[in-house]
Order: C-alpha cells, then structure tokens, then sequence
C-alpha cells in the first residue's frame, strides 16, 4: 500500500473482465493486535487512491470465528473478482485457512477469472512450498519449508513464491531472501525437490502471473528473480517473460545450484547512466525515481556483503544526490502538498525508514533535515512517521 504501486492496482484491475469487488483478507495478520488497523489504512488506501470500495473478508482465526461469520467471509470472497492480502505470518495465514472453505473459495476467484494480489507473508502462502519465516528468523528454528496453498498446481506450476528478495533492512547482517540471509537461503534451496521453480520478488515490486496468457509481467521499482535447475534469470520493470519458465524441472535441466554472484560492474553502469536519464527530465515520474533509489539500496547493500567499500561510497554519494534532487524539486513545487508531493514525501518516510532499520543515521538525518527546511514536519511514534506542513 504504497503510492508507487497505484499503477500496479490499477493495471491489475484493468484484467478483470467486468466489475471490480474488492476484498481484503486480514488472516495473516490476524493474531496482531493492530489487524482492525491493518484493514482500515487498506480501506483508505482503495478509497484515496483506486477509487474502488474495499470490502473485510475478516477471518482472524478459524478457532474463534462464528458459523455465520465464517460463512459471511467465504460469500465475500466467492463474490469477490479482487482479493487483496498482506503482511503478518504466512505459517498463521496456513494453519487457519488450510483444510478450510475459505482456502476453497480463494483458489475458485482465481479460477473463475478473478485477481489474487497477495503481499509479503500473504504472497508467501501461494506456492507449493512457504518459508515458514517468524520461526525460522526470529525464534531459530531451524530452516525449512511447510506446505503452501499451492494455488499454481492446477496450472502446472511447482513454485516457491519468495517475496523481500532484496530486503536490505537487517543492517549489519544480510537479510535478503526474505530475511532468511544468503547461509539459510542455500540450505533452504537444497532442501526443495528438484523440480520446484523459486520465483523471487523484490519489494515494491509485483510480479503478475498471467495465467490466462501464459505471460509474467514485472512492474513497480524492482526486479523479479527466477531460479532453476540451479541457474538465476532477473527481470525488471516493464519486462515480461513466458509462463514456461515457471513451469516444473524436468530431468533433463538438473544442475548444480550457481552461486549467487555479486552485482558486475555493468550492473552499477546501468545503475549510473539511469541517474543521467532521469534527472534529465524536469519532472521524473515517481515510480522512475523509487526504482533508481532502490537499485542503489540494492547495490550499497551487495556491495557491504562483499566488502566492496569503494563501490559503496560512490552508491552512497549517488543516493545523496538523488535524496537531494527529489526534495529540491518538492521544495519547487506550487499548489496543494498533499496532491504535487505527498507521494514524494511518503516515498522519502519509506527510505528514512529503511535507513533507521539498516542503522545509517547520517542518511535517514538527511531526509528529515531537508524536509524540516521545507517545512514539512515528521512525527515518530511507535506506529510509525506521520507528517504534516509546518503552520505559516
């Protein structure tokens, strides 16, 4: 639910052929304390910025729910041509809709020509195979893969969906492969039978699977990652690749797994000649702008783990510049704030985020200091950063 993934909704929408009925499904959140919240802002989000009513699916958990409530859920969803799902716990998500009709009628929209967008642990849920995440990163178990809803299988598909590929929030410590770390990751992808495709997505990113069409489409800033047979294709915004390579391991293709090599020198090419391109033009559409400010995230994080320390201070020094242009042109900006800038500065808060978690204080102070300057105010509170423009 971030204003750079508008476009995203919306072309996903665009695929349904008739009326939009939107629906949110809380389960995977549903044991925090916060999941009324969590549906309200999704309320909000499809309000402001789709123009679309959002109906909640609200199934917390599968103990406590009524007969009438549940049966009220699996209606909604059977209805629903749209169903939204995101964060929280994937292995809670699947110990309560698991063996359940409200798993049946998840799989049914899907079949029936409707649009599943599944974020984070939601998304995590879709393949044959989840990343059973909390238990594995945050309590120590041991790592391994628990069954998923598997909603591909009709299709042919033999997937481990992975979201937060490139998560870079740990800091000091690698947290990419959905926080799992490159050492955990290797044993996870020698644990997977022979067959099973990774299909890896970068966050603020979507990867829509086009079942319809046999064709996988990339939008919003990142790249999206298959691995086979022991070998790495990536694709980024804007390309599109064929259903086949998702499409189970035959016999034949079986290799030893490549190693997961660093960034090349092309890659922080490309990423320098973007920066040219972009700030080219007077007024960069924002999804242009997210992508290079998280391609260079992604690369000062590859260049930290391979102790690259050159090529992370001119990816620094790039970030800077970018983080500079993009207030300077906010500052520059006339008429209302929440309209012209708004997404901007709900980007910036999403990076100074970022950069809290990963410990650069010097680049999250950076973004406070300049939007202060302008005149917008940032609020921390443990629910988070809110802002507002400075009373003249």
């Amino acid at each position: 639910m971030m204003p750079i993934m508008v476009e995203t909704h919306k072309y996903a929408m665009s695929l349904i052929d008739g009326p939009v009925k939107a629906a949110f499904i809380d389960t995977p959140a549903g044991f925090q304390l916060n999941a009324d919240l969590l549906g309200e802002k999704a309320i909000e989000f499809f309000d402001d910025h789709l123009s679309t009513p959002l109906e909640i699916a609200s199934f917390k958990s599968a103990d406590s729910i009524s007969a009438e409530q549940k049966k009220k859920v699996v209606t909604q969803l059977h209805e629903a041509t749209y169903i939204f799902a995101g964060p929280g716990s994937p292995t809670y998500a699947l110990r309560n809709w698991q063996n359940s009709p409200v798993a049946d009628a998840i799989v049914e929209t899907l079949a029936q020509g409707g649009v599943l967008t599944f974020a984070s642990a939601a998304a995590l849920t879709l393949g044959r195979w989840t990343i059973p995440v909390y238990e594995v990163y945050k309590v120590g178990d041991a790592p391994k893969w628990v069954d998923g809803l598997d909603v591909f299988s009709p299709s042919g598909l033999d997937l481990a969906v992975v979201p937060h590929w490139n998560n870079t929030s740990g800091g000091d410590h690698d947290t990419r492969f959905c926080f799992m770390g490159e050492p955990r990751w290797n044993v996870l992808e020698k644990l997977l039978p022979p067959t099973t495709v990774v299909l890896g997505v970068d966050e603020n990113t979507a990867c829509i699977v086009r079942l319809d069409a046999d064709l996988c489409e990339v939008r919003g800033a990142g790249k999206v990652t298959i691995r086979r047979a022991g070998q790495q294709q990536t694709f980024s915004k804007g390309e599109s690749f064929s259903l086949d390579l998702l499409k189970p391991v035959e016999a034949g293709e079986r290799s030893q797994p490549a190693p997961h090599s660093a960034p090349s020198n092309s890659t922080w090419d490309a990423i320098q000649a973007k920066q040219d391109t972009i700030f080219a033009d007077q007024n960069p559409p924002l999804a242009e702008v997210a992508g290079y400010i998280y391609d260079l995230m992604t690369e000062m994080a590859a260049a930290r783990d391979r102790a690259d320390w050159e090529t992370m201070e001119q990816a620094e020094g790039a970030m800077r510049k970018a983080l500079v242009e993009v207030i300077a042109r906010m500052g520059n900006s006339t008429g209302n704030v929440d309209e012209l800038i708004g997404p901007y500065i709900e980007l910036l808060l999403e990076l100074r985020m970022n950069f809290r978690s990963a410990k650069q204080w010097d680049q999250a102070d950076l973004i406070r200091n300049r939007l202060t300057s302008m005149g917008i105010i940032l609020e921390d509170s443990p629910q988070g950063t809110k802002w507002r423009q400075e009373s003249n």
